[in-house]
């Protein structure tokens, strides 16, 4: 990871084409996640006994991860040849270019929060609905009530036999609240992520051995959503930790992975310790502008600079923070800058 020097006439700008691509990412992601939800709903009029209880028939949003990602992959490929090859002659073109993607992704996010919002009101209706007849039900309007203020439906299942009766050991409910933080690297800056997620598992009313799962995730200050099939491997892996009262044990039992499998979580995510490139991009105006230019094509980088940058991380599973759909103007502004002007100041 380092700045490249790019040569537009008389202006040079120095380019780190991995933040541009990760900001490309994030937009592919985005709109690909819009193509490849669909509204999932946790009841199955076959499944149920409609004399014993009125099943609340609670909804939530799938992503289907794999062709989100599978669609991202390539269109970031064709993406990226193209804005380096506007960016031989016409930097501030691609720099334009990249702050309409960014916009595109923060609607994108606030669109797909408000639809996941919609559902969770129609869920509330719904659970009203079914506890008005059923007082045994109260626990699970509860939960709702006390976690919809602020967050989010992700995920909904229904346990039965076995695997309902290992979760509740016995009890009517088992409920928990959790939340976890993750950073990464993004050029010379760090990017960290705080999510909250709230778990409840009720037994039903009419159900021998029967569970509802319900997982809600954190909104408040959300700008950004990461994909939870990410989030789920990183706590299985222990490199996550979930923190919270209830928490240890929801972590290790199966229907979780389940769920989060194919959800999408709202994040408050930031970028932190961006000095770091102000830092980067003077040194190498002090020491290398002089002395050479890289022109664009991936013919070099500029050794003396990637010495300033700390190495990258070996390849491994993907962290949650590396999925997210970021929408902030900042890194357009740390990954092109006018070498004549400084960061911020235009192109």
């Amino acid at each position: 990871m380092a700045y490249e020097i790019v040569r537009n006439g008389a202006t040079e700008f120095a380019v780190d084409w991995t933040v541009v691509a990760r900001l490309l990412r994030a937009n592919s992601l985005a709109r690909n996640r819009w193509a490849f939800s669909t509204t999932s709903t946790t009841s199955d009029s076959t499944f149920f006994n409609p004399f014993s209880w009125s099943s609340p028939d609670v909804r939530f949003i799938e992503v289907d991860w794999d062709q989100v990602t599978s669609r991202a992959n390539v269109e970031v490929f064709v993406s990226l040849n193209q804005v380096r090859n506007v960016g031989d002659t016409n930097m501030p073109a691609v720099a334009s270019f990249m702050l309409d993607r960014v916009a595109e992704t923060r609607i994108s996010n606030e669109r797909y929060m408000t639809w996941m919002g919609s559902v969770q009101s129609d869920n509330m209706a719904r659970i009203n609905a079914a506890v008005s007849s059923y007082d045994t039900q109260i626990e699970v309007a509860k939960f709702f009530r006390d976690t919809s203020a602020d967050g989010l439906m992700v995920g909904a299942t229904v346990l039965s036999g076995g695997a309902a009766a290992v979760v509740l050991g016995g009890g009517s409910a088992l409920k928990g609240v959790g939340r976890w933080e993750d950073t990464g690297s993004v050029s010379a800056g760090v990017m960290t992520g705080v999510g909250n997620l709230a778990v409840g598992v009720f037994k039903m009313q009419g159900m021998q051995n029967g569970a509802l799962a319900v997982l809600q995730a954190g909104q408040e200050s959300a700008t950004c959503l990461v994909e939870g099939r990410s989030v789920g491997e990183s706590l299985a892996r222990g490199s996550l930790k979930l923190a919270g009262p209830g928490m240890d044990k929801m972590v290790q039992l199966p229907f979780m992975k389940s769920l989060l499998q194919k959800a999408a979580l709202p994040i408050a995510a930031r970028l932190t310790e961006t000095s770091m490139a102000q830092k980067l991009v003077t040194d190498m105006t002090k020491k290398l502008i002089q002395k050479q230019v890289v022109e664009r094509g991936g013919k070099a980088v500029i050794k003396a600079v990637g010495e300033l940058l700390k190495d990258e991380p070996p390849p491994g599973p993907q962290r949650p923070i590396d999925t997210a759909t970021i929408g902030d103007d900042l890194l357009v502004k740390l990954a092109i800058v006018n070498q004549a002007r400084g960061i911020g100041n235009g192109w």
